[in-house]
């Protein structure tokens, strides 16, 4: 089914198959395969119609960021819930919900329902990416490098690569992490060594 929506910023499939489609300026869609229902949440029901990182947990609750506040939906109740924790990006590992924002980390709490703080990076940097990989090892990009974090109980960071803004990680299945970075192309690292990757005219690829 084709959107008429323009400046789509995420996808998600959770556990019930439903397509969810977060936008800039158009809110949150649901499209639901099983009946072909498309719903569009807007204001006043999101703090604004700037949708971004769609993720779940294993509970099926859908968290998402709207206008840097996140957002809880509970698909089981079909409802909404504004969390108190801000956040500049979402991760899940082991169905497990982290969130940063400036330069702390947090991890969602089922018991208590609430973002629980984990960490604060003591480079004073601000976090634009979050992810934990299989050695739980915490990879935090920033505006200003990349840095990992290999135990959270002795957390000094690692400067992986600096002076990057960091727009998104990915980590495939031999291992390696990719990075992009703003307007200073895309790197990879794997064995403790990075490497950049530049257009054929030498400009950075963005």
């Amino acid at each position: 089914k084709q959107s008429n929506y323009n400046f789509q910023s995420c996808f998600y499939e959770d556990s019930y198959y439903n397509i969810w489609i977060g936008t800039y300026g158009n809110g949150l869609i649901c499209y639901m395969p099983a009946t072909k229902e498309v719903r569009v949440f807007k204001e006043p029901v999101l703090v604004d119609n700037n949708i971004a990182t769609i993720i779940e947990d294993k509970q099926g609750n859908l968290f998402f960021i709207s206008d840097y506040a996140l957002v809880r939906y509970d698909l089981r109740k079909e409802q909404f819930s504004l969390l108190k924790q801000r956040a500049n990006c979402l991760h899940v590992h082991n169905q497990e919900v982290w969130a940063a924002t400036r330069d702390s980390v947090f991890k969602w709490d089922r018991q208590k329902e609430e973002f629980a703080f984990i960490y604060q990076l003591s480079v004073k940097k601000y976090i634009t990416y979050l992810y934990v990989d299989d050695n739980e090892c915490v990879w935090l990009g920033t505006t200003d490098g990349l840095y990992r974090v290999d135990n959270l109980d002795n957390p000094a960071p690692v400067c992986v690569i600096p002076k990057v803004n960091v727009l998104s990680l990915y980590r495939d299945t031999k291992g390696k992490m990719w990075v992009a970075a703003f307007r200073q192309g895309m790197y990879t690292i794997e064995n403790g060594i990075s490497q950049q990757f530049v257009d054929e005219q030498n400009f950075p690829l963005s």
